[in-house]
């Protein structure tokens, strides 16, 4: 069965990743960030909230500060908060558990995949964070990018985070991610920093190893802004770059059988996703199931009935969804 698992935000908050209106609190007190930086995010909040003149909105709202921010100054404040972006997504959340994180995405490919063919499965997400990667390679089923890459050689690795194998689940990243970096001049492929490293906990010692994406490691020089969009309202205008992720994405939802969104809400302000989704879904012929795993599983599905933007197809799917079960500290439980 073609099994597309579309991942938001609520997805890594189960394993400490923060959510949208959790972010400026988290960011001040991650390891990741400079001192530097994290006065930068301060300064982007102050910009933010002296601009309640021409335009309204909270200075803890993410897309509200950046959308102002990169009006202010596009070029200099993207790639700014890109680097920042990575920084507070790269190093591993203080409460992350490894045994829950490989558990549940266990327990996500029994539920929709079974002993079915990986090759069926493609994860879609619009998180910049490698979670998902770093639990399938936890699975032995590393992922397949849909695009052409070739790896940052990082000395002493571990592991990799994607694999080139066709009968791998494809993720489609629709923001990019904080390891992918746009070609240099001279090449023509996306470089990918796909290496696991073993990194020392605290306190250091031999028994503290931990393995970890090498983009996580506190003396990581990242080679320039990672290829990602920023959480501005201005998703619309992505780098050309992706443009074969979401041409994958759609594919993906175009064929799919059954659609689990996990952890993602359906943010009203994300017109430009609701138009993609409603699209892709009323063009498939196959579509038999739409399913809502969420703590607010049953308000989401409430909230989808309306009118607008969602189609009568999409509506109807969700209506009679299975939305019994939801996503909580990284499991999958019955209500």
């Amino acid at each position: 069965m073609d099994t597309v698992l579309f991942l938001g935000a609520g997805f890594s908050k189960a394993f400490g990743y923060p959510v949208m209106n959790e972010f400026f609190p988290y960011a001040a007190r991650c390891r990741g960030l400079s001192a530097e930086q994290k006065e930068a995010l301060r300064e982007l909040r102050r910009i933010a909230s002296q601009a309640h003149g021409g335009v309204t909105g909270p200075d803890d709202n993410l897309e509200h500060v950046f959308s102002v921010a990169s009006m202010a100054k596009p070029s200099a404040e993207d790639e700014q908060i890109r680097h920042m972006l990575q920084r507070v997504f790269a190093v591993r959340p203080d409460r992350y558990n490894p045994n829950k994180c490989s558990a549940a995405i266990a327990v996500l490919l029994k539920n929709y995949v079974g002993d079915g063919p990986r090759d069926g499965l493609t994860i879609i997400t619009t998180n910049y964070d490698l979670m998902v990667e770093f639990a399938l390679v936890g699975q032995a089923i590393a992922p397949r990018l849909p695009f052409v890459w070739e790896p940052l050689v990082e000395d002493d690795h571990v592991g990799s985070l994607y694999s080139h194998e066709d009968d791998h689940p494809l993720i489609c990243k629709l923001h990019g991610s904080l390891n992918w970096y746009a070609p240099r001049e001279e090449h023509e492929t996306v470089e990918v920093a796909d290496a696991i490293v073993k990194l020392l906990d605290e306190p250091v010692s031999v028994a503290n190893t931990y393995n970890w994406p090498a983009v996580g490691q506190a003396r990581y020089e990242a080679p320039r802004a990672p290829l990602l969009i920023p959480p501005t309202f201005f998703k619309e205008r992505r780098d050309r770059l992706l443009d074969s992720v979401w041409e994958s994405a759609r594919d993906a939802l175009l064929r799919a059988q059954q659609i689990i969104f996990i952890g993602y809400s359906f943010p009203p302000s994300d017109c430009y996703m609701a138009y993609f989704l409603g699209a892709a879904i009323a063009d498939n012929g196959s579509l038999e199931k739409i399913e809502i795993v969420d703590p607010n599983a049953v308000a989401i599905v409430l909230a989808l009935q309306a009118p607008e933007p969602y189609g009568p197809k999409f509506r109807q799917f969700v209506q009679r969804g299975i939305h019994d079960r939801r996503w909580e500290a990284g499991c999958i439980i019955a209500k």
